[in-house]
């Protein structure tokens, strides 16, 4: 039987904003009142204290949980327009819903693996504190199979957790994930390679800092060079160290033109494919963080979702 990795959908027509509008748009919908949800929000405290939000459907009986990690200067608040977004793209099947928790340790912070750098270790603590304190201690309930999305930065940390606990999660969504194209020691001349290629600013666009100051903060939780070869998702991916019958279903929602630090999402879900990861790629065109029916239908927590069986995508592709 064919194995469903890849899903390419050009959607060059023009939708509605409910059906085809960007993350970031000031008119998205608000979250539906007619399907029950109860939000709860708190902090972890600690030497990096975390806020959290949770959206739960009072009525549900589904007990997976996914973990959402918001976009750069975005809050655990964001959650509620990735929850509201997907009950107005998808109102028929918006039922019978996983609990939904936003992750907040900051504005602007990355997942990573523990190495010399004090920033770093994020990967360990999210894994190991967080998780366990917000099911066992917040929550106190029964939980299903663990799944985690993220938007634009939180698309990165969502990869960075899970290329180093692969096992933890049945299925990881990630939408625009920056950082893919441009390696964080890029050389001036693959900055400027990489500008000219996807049409980015050397200077900054629309968070006011341009390439090089975006990288030099990526290095400061990285540390050395030898650090990112051993932890670049990239670089892990072709390496052929991974076991895909371990890792969970991956789907990646993005423009492959997308500007600043997010294109590359094509070649992230290719470096998936090769190393047979069961992946979908939805290339959704628009304003960074778009999404479209289409691509959450792909959403493997979503209730009735294309990825819950697979099936020969074949006739999808264009």
């Amino acid at each position: 039987m064919r194995s469903c990795l890849l899903l390419i959908a050009f959607k060059l027509c023009f939708f509605s904003v409910s059906a085809f509008a960007s993350f970031f748009a000031s008119n998205l919908p608000p979250l539906s009142a007619d399907l029950n949800l109860d939000l709860t929000t708190g902090r972890i405290p600690g030497d990096e204290p975390v806020n959290f939000e949770i959206i739960e459907q009072s009525d549900s009986k589904n007990h997976d949980i996914v973990y959402f990690f918001h976009g750069g200067n975005e809050t655990a608040a964001q959650v509620e327009k990735f929850v509201a977004y997907l009950q107005d793209l998808n109102p028929a099947s918006a039922h019978n819903l996983p609990r939904f928790v936003g992750i907040d340790y900051g504005p602007l912070w990355l997942a990573y693996p523990k190495t010399s750098q004090p920033k770093s270790g994020g990967v360990e603590d999210f894994l190991n504190r967080v998780i366990p304190i917000i099911e066992k201690k917040v929550i106190r309930k029964s939980i299903g199979d663990r799944h985690i999305a993220g938007l634009s930065l939180g698309g990165l940390n969502s990869l960075m957790i899970v290329m180093h606990s692969s096992e933890t999660f049945k299925s990881m969504t990630l939408i625009a994930p920056g950082f893919i194209a441009l390696s964080p020691f890029a050389t001036n001349q693959q900055i400027i390679r990489y500008c000219d290629k996807y049409q980015v600013p050397l200077e900054g666009s629309r968070f006011s800092s341009g390439p090089k100051d975006a990288l030099k903060w990526f290095r400061s939780y990285i540390g050395t060079r030898a650090d990112w070869k051993r932890t670049s998702p990239l670089g892990l991916l072709s390496s052929g160290k991974i076991h895909p019958k371990k890792f969970p279903r991956v789907h990646i929602v993005g423009d492959e033109q997308d500007q600043m630090f997010f294109a590359g999402a094509g070649l992230l879900a290719e470096a998936f494919i090769k190393a047979n990861v069961p992946t979908t790629w939805t290339n959704v065109p628009g304003d960074h963080g778009t999404l479209n029916l289409e691509a959450t239908q792909e959403m493997s927590f979503w209730p009735g979702s294309h990825s819950s069986a697979c099936k020969d995508l074949e006739k999808d592709q264009t």
